[in-house]
Parts: C-alpha cells; structure tokens; sequence
C-alpha cells in the first residue's frame, strides 16, 4: 500500500496518534493517583476512627477502675472507721466480769450451770454471748426468763439462740442440755459497764 499523503500531514496524524496515546496515559495516571489518594484517604479515616474507639476504651477503662478503687477504698476506710469507733468505745467503758459473773450465777434458775461469758461486738454493740447447761428443756428456758428479769437489772434483753437435750448420750451426765444465747446488758447495770468519766466525778 501506497501511502500519497503529503510528509506535513503525515507527521500531523503522527503527532496526533502519539498526543492520543500520551492523554490515555495521564488519563490513567490520574486515575490511578486517585485511587491510590482514596484508598490512602480511606486508610487513614479508619485508622483515626479505630484509635479514637480505642482510646474511648482506655477511658472508660480507667474510669471504671478509678470508681472500683474509689469504691473499694471508701468500704476500707469505712471499715477501719467502724472499728475504731468500736475500740473506743469499749475502751471508754470497763466491763467488770469479776463483778458480773457472781451476779449472773445468783440469778441462774435451779438446775443449771454457767459454762462462758464472753464479750461479743460482731454486730457493732457491746454484746455477750453465754453459754449454760441444765438438767432439761425447761430448765435452760427459765435462764432466758430469769436475766431479763428487771428487778435484776443485769440484761435488757436475751435472745435464746439453741438449746439442745440430745437423748442418745453415749456417758448420760447431771447437765445434757446445751444453752447458748446473745444478751444486751441494761443500762443501769453497775456491775457490768462503768464509764471511767464518771468515777472521777
């Protein structure tokens, strides 16, 4: 084939042809720049989103425990409070157990033994938890009866926790019965609780 184009023209469709190629390459350059800005873009959006999440988390974290502590600290120091209350007020007072245990004994009913005394403030008053044994059922009952008596003015108050009279005792014994109980000293027991103030009035 015979090309009669003049050699002007020709070198024009040339340049033409090559100036086509070269704006199909920048086109495509462009594009792909733009591709690579959007994935860039898009990595970088994800990225900030996923360290302010994590961040959020690290302060809810700290927050959480910061309120744990808190928490926890205030019951310890609440604790350590209630304690010390309790030391001085029982430091405050003398309890006389030489003095109280003769007046206990004078007032156990006929027919059962005083087994402990013992000073209980679990539940943040002074307190005493007192053991016995008797002879029978209605004998360890009238212990209860007898200390709250208020002619004795020693309890105000007597909760009867157990009393047990097991029947299959191996050695029978004079006392089977068991009696334990939680008594609250009355008020106007002098033979119990003396306040070091007021002896020095």
């Amino acid at each position: 084939m015979i090309n009669l184009l003049p050699p002007a023209e020709k070198e024009a469709i040339t340049y033409a042809r090559y100036n086509t190629q070269i704006r199909s390459w920048i086109i495509g350059a462009f594009v792909g720049l733009a591709g690579v800005a959007i994935v860039v873009l898009g990595g970088q959006m994800i990225l900030r989103q996923s360290t302010e999440n994590y961040q959020q988390a690290i302060n809810s974290s700290k927050e959480q425990l910061q309120r744990q502590d808190q928490k926890e600290t205030l019951e310890q120091v609440k604790g350590i409070q209630s304690s010390f209350k309790l030391v001085v007020d029982v430091l405050s007072r003398e309890v006389l157990f030489s003095k109280l245990l003769p007046q206990v004994g004078q007032v156990m009913p006929s027919g059962t033994v005083l087994e402990d005394l013992s000073l209980n403030t679990d539940a943040g008053q002074t307190a005493f938890d007192l053991t016995a044994s008797a002879r029978d059922f209605t004998s360890g009952s009238q212990i209860q009866v007898n200390l709250v008596d208020p002619s004795n003015k020693l309890f105000e108050k007597a909760d009867l926790v157990n009393v047990s009279c097991p029947s299959d005792q191996e050695e029978p014994t004079e006392y089977p019965c068991r009696v334990t109980m939680r008594v609250l000293p009355a008020k106007a027991n002098q033979f119990l609780l003396i306040n070091p103030e007021s002896n020095k009035k």
